[in-house]
Parts: structure tokens; C-alpha cells; sequence
């Protein structure tokens, strides 16, 4: 199902390598079957086929993991390159783990809470106003 949206046999290899590849064809099915667009789909494997060869590089068992191991996770690939949505594409592979028990419930990274705007304060006192 992953060479729905990868061309290269090396790329695709790259995204199968590792302790998770054996779920890559899943995630995919599953975000065909959501109507996930080509390149957020793309995006997400991509982030799969990185977390996957991370945990083979530390000799992590997928059942080991836990919200420790995906912030580091995070953390390092950020270091390495900024791309906007990372930490939602991270969520999409992890929720799909969890669901498929491959990884415990408690390794779903926390949600960042939305940054409060500077016109909040004055929606907020216009919402109370209409009432």
C-alpha cells in the first residue's frame, strides 16, 4: 500500500526498515481510507520510516517505548530540520500505534496548548457583552 504514495524502492525500503515497518502498509491504508491528501500522507510515512530507524539505531523495542522516548524522538528531529506540522504528523503514527497495540496508551505525546492571541481578551469580553 506504501507504494501508493513513494515511488523509489530505496525510499520505500528506508520507511519498512526497522521494528515498525511491518505496520508502514497499515498507517497508509489508513490514511487513504481517512482521505488523507498525497503529501500530508507522504509526510507521515516519511516521519514513520524516521521513528522506526531511531528506534533500531537505540535498540528500542516497540514495546518499550514511552512519551519520554517520542519527545526525544521529536527533539533530536527538530534539531535536525524544522517542518511545519512534525509534532501533528508524529501524533497521526503514534495514535496508530497505540491503536494497533504495538505501543502502550501512555506514549501519546501531550498536546501543546494554543498560544494565547493578543485579541483574545478583548473576544472574550464582546462574547460576555452579547449575551
Amino acid at each position: 500500500m506504501i507504494e501508493a504514495f513513494f515511488r523509489k524502492k530505496s525510499r520505500i525500503a528506508s520507511i519498512k526498515f526497522g521494528p515498525l515497518g511491518k505496520f508502514a502498509d497499515g498507517l497508509a491504508e489508513k490514511l487513504v481510507r481517512n482521505g488523507y491528501s498525497t503529501n500530508m500522507s507522504q509526510g507521515i510515512l516519511t516521519r514513520f520510516g524516521e521513528l522506526s530507524y531511531y528506534l533500531h539505531s537505540r535498540g528500542v523495542a516497540p514495546g518499550m517505548v514511552n512519551s519520554s522516548t517520542i519527545d526525544d524522538f521529536l527533539s533530536k528531529r527538530q534539531s535536525l530540520i524544522t517542518i511545519n506540522g512534525m509534532e501533528n504528523q508524529l501524533r497521526h503514527i503514534v495514535e496508530y500505534l497505540v491503536d494497533m497495540k504495538v505501543f502502550p496508551a501512555d506514549c501519546i505525546p501531550a498536546r501543546n496548548p494554543v498560544p494565547h492571541l493578543p485579541q483574545d481578551g478583548i473576544l472574550e469580553e464582546y462574547a460576555r457583552l452579547d449575551r
